[in-house]
Parts: C-alpha cells; structure tokens; sequence
C-alpha cells in the first residue's frame, strides 16, 4: 500500500471541535470550511465556526487550510475577493487556498453550467495571483458527470481534491483527470475505508453525528513538500493503516455442499456538501 496521512475537513455543521480528541485518532491535517455565498442574501459570509477552527485546531499542532464554496449566482471575482479579503487574508494557513466545485444550482442549464465552469477557473486564477499559491480544488465525479468534460478540462492542472465514498483501492476521478491529491472517502466518520455504517464522529472530536475522513496520497514528508514545509520534520510514527486492502476481497472456509452466490460490491458515490 501506498504511503497516505489521515486528515479531517470541518464545518459549522460539526459544531465546536474537539481537536485533541481527533489528534489522538492519527489526525494530521485539517480543511474547515471559510466562506459561501448566502442563499437569501447573495452576499458573502464567513463560516461561523472558522475562527475556533483554525485557532484550535493550529493549538494542536495540525496543519490547517481553509476552503470557499463555489457558489453559483455570484462572479468569480466578487467570490475571490471575499475569500481573499474575509478568510485568506486574516488568517497563516498552511494549506494552499481551496475551492469547492460542486454547487447543485450550476447544474440548471447548458448555459449555467458553461458560466459556473468559467468562473470558477476564473477564482482560482484570481487567488493564485494574488496569494502567489496554486490552489486545491475540491469535487466529485457524481457532479462533473453533469458537465461537457471540455468545460473543466482545466482541472487537469489543478491538485485535485476528489470525493467518493466506497470502499475501493483508489476513488473515482473526473474525466480528464488523471491523478488527485487528497481523497474524501466517508462523510460517516469511517476509518481508515468507507463503510456503511461509519464511525462514531463524536469520538473524533466532532459536535454533530458527522464528519468528513480524508486521505492525503503521499507520506507526511510529501505532504510538507506538498504544503513547501520541507523544513519541518515528519513525526515518527505515520497514522496507523489497520487493513492493506478492500474489504470485499474475501476467503470462506465452507464445508462440503455449501452454495455460495457472489454480490456486487455497494459504491456510494454521492458525496454531501462539505
């Protein structure tokens, strides 16, 4: 198995976090969500729970980022500029500026979707400029498969932030895509793959029965050269990895005269908002 680092993204809907609870789980890294758009009032706002967020989580030792979701009613730049101004701005992030693509109101028509793929390259030119970082996009396959794969040809260039809850050796991409950075495998608190039936969020730290697992695809050195932290040294012990391979890889003992029928393996690919 490949070298991976366990981190967790957080929200408002996970209420006041327990960081110390989710550093005693192997948790290395953090992304909470840092600004959207409101539905009512079309105007930006700053997640309630960013400020406890990052100072609680940074007083843990973890590594923190901060993301924007990509809403579908405001420009580009008037996004990237809230984000830049309300989130980027007040806070030392060690994570690359993140964009979460995956706005359900995109999806409406042809033409909305062509604007919401435009706009949202638009953000991320406009932040890398700015804060001199390229940044992470965050999305799912279950989303782009909406799209003209040529719209968001542009995410080949991007380090990928892939969504897909199932319990396989490596997630689903968007086409075009040929590799990802970190993948989201269970909004259940499972660990350390998807399953149905999930974990106990609340041990990890969470307010709410929920919580988004992640995988970085590398070793904590290649996440500190991922993040130009090459200076810092890796901890001694990586997060422990309890099972090497899928779980629907089986073997039975039976005893003479048994019939065994083969299932197919469940897939969850939608993911939830974050």
């Amino acid at each position: 198995m490949s070298a991976r680092v366990l981190g967790i993204d957080t929200s408002v809907h996970n209420g006041l976090f327990n960081y110390a609870l989710a550093k005693s789980k192997g948790v290395k890294w953090v992304i909470t969500k840092g600004s959207d758009v409101g539905s009512v009032t079309n105007k930006g706002f700053v997640d309630r729970q960013l400020d406890n967020n990052f100072r609680n989580a940074k007083a843990e030792g973890l590594l923190v980022g901060a993301y924007h979701w990509m809403d579908a009613r405001r420009d580009a730049l008037y996004q990237a500029n809230y984000y830049l101004e309300n989130v980027w701005g007040k806070y030392k992030f060690d994570v690359p500026p993140v964009l979460d693509v995956e706005e359900p109101e995109a999806r409406e028509t042809p033409e909305k979707k062509r604007w919401y793929m435009r706009e949202a390259l638009r953000w991320l030119e406009i932040v890398e400029t700015q804060t001199g970082r390229k940044p992470i996009v965050y999305t799912a396959r279950w989303f782009t498969n909406s799209f003209n794969p040529q719209d968001y040809v542009w995410m080949k260039n991007y380090p990928i932030w892939v969504a897909h809850y199932a319990n396989v050796a490596q997630p689903f991409l968007p086409i075009g895509v040929d590799r990802y950075t970190i993948w989201q495998y269970s909004s259940n608190a499972s660990y350390p793959h998807y399953t149905s039936a999930g974990g106990n969020a609340r041990s990890w730290g969470s307010g709410s029965n929920s919580l988004d697992t992640n995988w970085f695809n590398g070793s904590y050195a290649d996440l500190l050269a991922f993040l130009d932290k090459d200076d810092e040294q890796p901890p001694v012990e990586e997060p422990p990895v309890e099972i090497e391979t899928p779980l629907y890889r089986a073997k039975v003992n039976a005893t003479a005269g048994l019939r065994v029928r083969s299932t197919p393996v469940y897939m969850a690919n939608n993911a939830n908002r974050l």
